[in-house]
């Protein structure tokens, strides 16, 4: 019995073994496997050159303006919005299409790695490709002479065209959206007309916006809400870094209000309350929505590629039969300028953040006050640098000359350390006394520059931020403040390329210089090399004008500390 049972489990294995080696697959052979390889590399390739923005073709209306030009669309929206007095910069493109390269690198990576018959043109893997290509090519066309463009490429690419309406039931779902028609008819008799008109000032970046729905069925309207949404993105991306993130914001019950997603969430942001404007950002420009009328919420969303889409929530009530109901609001469409904010009102000009000590000290009217007696940014930041150390001059004497006492006791602080080493509270009890016997206050060094350091930010804060600065030349190779000096040569240079900046350099020397002058770098030689250079690395790339105000900064206090060091000079 047991040797029959052996014999048939012998035979179930073999019969499965059997089967499978009938059904299994043929190995292809190596130029099938070759040939199929070239199949997926040509359709990966194809896929990448197709992924170009192709936008709908529409009937447009064009305005030109003082401040700007717009096209609106048929479809409902502003396609275009060009600002006159800011010209597009290609200084980033070259970051741009770094991008674009890496891009292109991950798309054959997750391509290659899932099923080709399910992508196409459409995939969400692309997305980043075409944003990026009409970016650059964007910049490319615009050759520095055209306005920059605040219409962002995913407007274009979802046909969003701001202020894009829906109109939503009470549970929240979309019974009508722009992107079909614009023709909304409900199912049986009820039919409902929507009608939507711009109003464009010459001398404002403001557009006042209406809309009107009017119930022209034989039946009741029920209550829905219109969803107003702008964005997502503010404008076209000049690759060039800001080194700061800047999240849609709310004027939520007098105060603003900062949104902030947590990682990878993508669930709208919904506040309720006293709605004053709620707004999208990027470093110099802005996409505004204000309400003229109590609106039920604002609305903010993120979406998979990390952009954001701000709106106004308004509830329509019910409507009878040929009864209308209307809704008006405004969008700002312009730079983060207070000038054109302040003309605005409703606390607009709050979305200019120049930091607590920045707004505190009000150093952008300063600013302001020496470019209108010099007609030149570069020189305005020289004579605020000279005001402000004029003004902190006391407390900079102080510090240094502090800082001189305490060398002179260098030698007998060290006399001290040897001779009280095995004892350290010995140690520290002749030290104070020493301090005591000479009046020297060892933190007379650094109290003085940390009541220095609210100012020092507030400007630092300013500089890096100010839209005033954005193309404005300073002297011969310095065109533009907002930016790094690039100065072009001849040659490139392995790691740095075809330019090379020369205000970050200039700041190093005069970093080593000031070291030298107030003795600092002899207590710690290797701080004298190290310091300076981290400087250069971390200034490298930060705006002109800002590496311009620590230059004119380290002079003077170079001046003042050679000052101070006159008189021990004479003695020897």
């Amino acid at each position: 019995m047991e040797k029959r049972v052996i014999l048939a489990v012998v035979l179930i294995i073999f019969v499965l073994i059997f089967f499978q080696v009938i059904n299994a697959p043929q190995p292809k052979k190596q130029g099938q496997l070759e040939e199929s390889q070239e199949k997926s590399e040509e359709k990966i390739e194809q896929l990448l050159n197709e992924a170009v923005l192709k936008p709908t073709k529409s009937e447009e209306v064009a305005f030109e303006l003082p401040l700007y030009s717009a096209l609106l669309s048929e479809n409902g929206g502003i396609s275009s919005f060009r600002l006159n007095e800011y010209k597009t910069r290609d200084f980033g493109i070259g970051q741009l299409q770094q991008q674009l390269q890496k891009a292109q690198q991950q798309f054959r990576k997750q391509a290659a790695s899932q099923a080709l018959h399910n992508l196409d043109i459409d995939s969400p893997l692309l997305y980043p490709i075409k944003k990026l290509r009409y970016e650059i090519s964007h910049l490319e066309e615009s050759n520095n002479h055209e306005g920059v463009e605040l219409i962002s490429f995913s407007e274009q690419y979802h046909d969003y065209f701001p202020p894009f309406l829906q109109i939503r039931d009470k549970n929240n779902k979309v019974i009508w959206s722009e992107e079909t028609n614009y023709e909304l008819v409900r199912e049986g008799p009820g039919l409902v007309s929507l009608k939507k008109e711009f109003a464009f000032a010459p001398d404002s970046y403001l557009v006042s916006v209406k809309i009107t729905v009017e119930n022209i069925g034989a039946e009741a309207l029920e209550n829905h809400d219109f969803l107003i949404t702008c964005g997502p993105d503010v404008g076209i991306n000049e690759g060039i870094r800001t080194y700061t993130k800047f999240e849609p914001v709310v004027f939520l019950n007098n105060q603003l209000k900062r949104e902030k997603f947590g990682r990878g969430s993508q669930n709208p942001i919904v506040e309720y309350g006293q709605i004053g404007w709620v707004a999208l950002q990027n470093k110099y420009f802005a996409k505004i929505l204000i309400p003229n009328e109590t609106v039920k919420s604002a609305y903010i969303q993120k979406n998979e590629y990390g952009e954001h889409k701000i709106g106004l929530k308004v509830a329509i009530s019910a409507l009878e039969p040929a009864q209308k109901s209307e809704f008006s609001f405004d969008m700002y469409l312009g730079p983060k300028k207070l000038e054109h904010l302040y003309q605005v009102g409703r606390e607009t000009s709050k979305i200019v953040d120049y930091g607590l000590f920045g707004n505190l000290f009000h150093i952008v009217h300063i600013l302001k006050f020496f470019h209108r007696l010099t007609n030149n940014y570069g020189v305005a930041i020289i004579l605020l640098t000279i005001l402000i150390n004029l003004v902190l001059l006391p407390l900079s004497l102080k510090s240094f000359a502090s800082m001189k006492e305490m060398r002179k006791l260098q030698s007998e602080m060290e006399r001290i350390r040897k001779e009280f080493k095995s004892d350290p509270q010995k140690m520290n009890r002749e030290v104070i006394e020493l301090y005591r016997r000479h009046k020297v206050n060892p933190a007379g060094g650094c109290l003085p520059m940390l009541l220095q350091l609210p100012i020092f930010i507030g400007l630092f804060m300013t500089l890096r931020s100010v839209i005033e600065l954005r193309g404005a030349p300073f002297i011969l190779w310095i065109k533009d403040l907002s930016l790094p000096d690039a100065l072009p040569l001849p040659f490139g240079i392995p790691y740095i390329g075809p330019t090379v900046n020369i205000l970050p350099i200039l700041m190093t020397a005069v970093t080593f210089l000031q070291q030298k002058v107030s003795g600092s770098a002899g207590a710690n030689q290797s701080m004298m090399f190290v310091f300076p250079i981290i400087m250069l690395f971390i200034f490298y790339n930060f705006p002109s004008g800002l590496v311009l105000y620590f230059v004119c900064g380290s002079l003077i206090n170079i001046l003042a500390q050679t000052w101070i060091n006159r008189p021990e000079s004479k003695k020897t």
